[in-house]
């Protein structure tokens, strides 16, 4: 019995200072990328999925306002700007928020939950929340880069992982913005540095699909064998694709980053495989309950 209790302890130290060792690590900016582009790619379907299911609506739409206002011109352009710009910051929160849900479970290794389905009903449940923290962390950062723009750029990279945390934990605007600060601190360098090298990468690959499509539109609006009407909106779906397809990268990378410093900071890996490591030893101690109790 006493060897029993020093074996535990022994083994409650050893966690601990595995802990305590893991809280002073620091976030690999290539290795995310490196696991960020395998998510990106293993669940490309679905990121794409969500992508054109908002996007290609939202850029019909914005054809037939636009072709609306070439016939209709006294149409007070005031109106359709606000009611643009409402369905399209709707449609970009939906689409973040599932391109994250789908990420999240996806390195979890929970596909069942990685789905266009279950992302669009897990975001629209939190679509209010999800609008106040992105407005809240917009407000933020707007005003400390009006006061030395240091400050804004430090409350940005603070607040990077809000989305992730009120996506996955489930937790308020400002709980989550707090729980943000507490996962970037000390990684605040190394997550601007990710920002950089992940913005610089998605704006080359955008840049030149842009270009591509840019020129299939061209040429696709100037075939005047077709009526005005049919040729914008396809117009419009051509532009589209180039953020369908780029812009789930963003989010995935993120995904990444926020589980890697949940690892670091709280050791949330090495949890969950003392979590599955306690359920097969209690399973195990049911068989041999149970094998016991069919001798007797």
């Amino acid at each position: 019995m006493h060897e029993e209790n020093t074996n535990t302890c022994v083994s409650q130290e050893t966690d601990n200072s595995r802990r305590k060792k893991r809280k002073v690590g620091k976030l690999d900016i290539l290795d995310t990328l490196d696991v960020g582009f395998g998510l990106f790619r293993s669940r490309y379907k679905e990121f794409f999925t969500v992508g054109a299911l908002l996007y290609l609506p939202l850029n019909l739409i914005g054809a037939l306002l636009s072709y609306n206002l070439l016939i209709s011109p006294e149409t007070p352009l005031f109106i359709v700007t606000l009611v643009t710009s409402i369905i399209v910051a709707s449609a970009y929160l939906i689409n973040y928020g599932a391109q994250i849900h789908i990420a999240a479970y996806e390195y979890l290794g929970e596909r069942d939950r990685a789905t266009v389905k279950e992302s669009f009903k897990a975001i629209l449940r939190r679509i209010f929340p999800l609008s106040l923290a992105g407005v809240l962390k917009g407000l933020g950062s707007f005003i400390g880069l009006l006061l030395l723009i240091v400050p804004g750029i430090w409350f940005a990279v603070s607040t990077i992982l809000i989305e992730p945390v009120l996506v996955f934990e489930g937790k308020g605007p400002i709980a989550s913005i707090r729980r943000s600060m507490k996962l970037s601190k000390g990684n605040k360098l190394r997550l601007m540095g990710l920002g950089l090298l992940l913005g610089i990468i998605v704006w080359v690959l955008n840049t030149l699909l842009q270009f591509i499509m840019q020129l299939f539109k061209a040429l696709w609006l100037s075939w005047n064998a077709i009526p005005i009407l049919p040729r914008v909106m396809v117009g419009e779906v051509i532009g589209a694709l180039p953020s369908m397809l780029v812009s789930p990268l963003a989010a995935v990378v993120l995904v990444v980053a926020y589980f890697k410093l949940r690892d670091i900071v709280e050791g949330f890996d090495l949890e969950r495989a003392v979590d599955a490591l306690n359920d097969h030893a209690t399973e195990s101690s049911e068989i041999v309950d149970t094998s016991f109790k069919s001798e007797g």
